[in-house]
């Protein structure tokens, strides 16, 4: 299937654009930006575009904004290998730690939504669910294991399971559902590698038992809305901080 093209508006394709161009930048002699005028007129956008844009990448930390003296580039955040404040696919997330991310589809099958669930994705109790688990692997070793939860009725077309094998929830939420994850909410704790076992459908081979292989993981759990502000999928990240470490920029000035 041919994946659609994902529209976006100005102002998130000038931040995606300012954030590469801070990326490449040589910033050992300045890390002063141009004024908004000229990012303005280079990404043939208009200043309140540009002005959108750099809020949020203030809000993310990777630039500061000095009255009286212009906007620079924050030194001390572009060490940051991933932002927790930001959202990002899990791969993503492996490969900023430095390693090559693998994927493994552990199970995706159809349940009864429970009532904390119903009342967090706005749906009635007992609605059909998807719940997909899914491994990703760091070099190979078990990193990041996830747990999601879609209401079929979002699905204009019911996939077939080789297609949760090969995209991600928000490829599949955008191709058959056309929904676009915009931002989520999440709950940040770390829980034991029992507990995790506990609370997955995977059963798995003997030798994987142990799955994520440490004793504290840290757990996010999160409900993800999309364009319309709608809920659209709830799920839970465990992560193996052997080799996934997550940072976070934070601000008085900006409320982080």
């Amino acid at each position: 299937m041919i994946k659609p093209v994902v529209k976006k508006n100005l102002s998130e394709n000038a931040k995606e654009n300012l954030k590469q161009y801070i990326m490449n930048l040589d910033i050992s002699a300045s890390n002063k930006l141009p004024p908004e005028e000229q990012l303005a007129s280079e990404l043939a956008v208009s200043r309140v575009t540009v002005r959108s844009a750099l809020k949020d990448l203030e809000v993310e930390g990777l630039i500061l904004r000095i009255h009286g003296k212009g906007t620079f580039v924050n030194k001390e955040a572009l060490q940051i290998k991933t932002n927790i404040g930001a959202m990002a696919e899990f791969s993503a997330v492996i490969r900023k730690n430095g390693y090559k991310p693998m994927t493994k589809l552990l199970m995706c099958e159809k349940e009864k939504a429970d009532e904390d669930i119903a009342k967090l994705l706005h749906i009635g109790k007992d609605s059909q669910l998807y719940r997909i688990e899914r491994m990703y692997f760091a070099d190979k070793r078990p990193a990041i294991i996830s747990v999601a939860w879609i209401p079929v009725y979002l699905f204009q077309e019911l996939p077939q399971q080789a297609e949760w094998d090969e995209n991600s929830n928000f490829d599949m939420l955008s191709q058959y559902a056309g929904k676009t994850v915009k931002h989520d909410i999440v709950d940040i704790c770390a829980i034991s590698n029992e507990i995790m076992l506990n609370e997955l459908h995977y059963s798995g081979k003997p030798k994987d038992k142990q799955l994520l292989n440490c004793n504290s993981i840290l757990c996010l759990t999160a409900c993800a809305f999309d364009q319309s502000n709608i809920p659209c999928i709830y799920g839970k990240a465990y992560y193996n901080t052997d080799y996934i470490h997550l940072q976070l920029f934070r601000s008085q000035e900006t409320g982080i």
